[in-house]
């Protein structure tokens, strides 16, 4: 969802829909299909909007998920499909810590955590 900035090389966030609340279309995610969401320090993220069912359910699909390191913490809804999601991303690439990812009946949500507190005693 988003593209490249020709005049800045930098991505434009947005939101890819599909169908809308009058028309219904349902997503499946054939073999080896891949969805890239991109996410930015200020909270800016694409998004996967389906009016309808969205299809994981075959298998190899993927899920690519770029965090900066100063990532605002928060909790952001990556997929929503109003029909409900069957099945999950069989292949998630993600950073490994500092983030979760949640499926509910009809969202795909990515957590990002608040960095751990040191305290320091002398």
């Amino acid at each position: 969802p988003g593209s490249i900035d020709e005049i800045t090389g930098g991505h434009i966030f947005g939101t890819l829909t599909v169908g809308s609340q009058l028309q219904t279309n349902n997503v499946t995610f054939g073999n080896n299909s891949k969805l890239r969401i991109m996410l930015d320090a200020k909270g800016n993220h694409d998004r996967l909007t389906v009016y309808g069912v969205l299809s994981l359910d075959t298998p190899n699909d993927y899920l690519e998920i770029i965090v900066p390191e100063d990532a605002k913490p928060s909790t952001y809804v990556l997929v929503s499909a109003s029909g409900g999601i069957t099945g999950t991303f069989d292949n998630i690439e993600m950073p490994v810590s500092g983030v979760s990812l949640d499926y509910t009946d009809d969202t795909v949500e990515l957590t990002v955590h608040s960095p751990g507190t040191v305290i320091i005693i002398q």
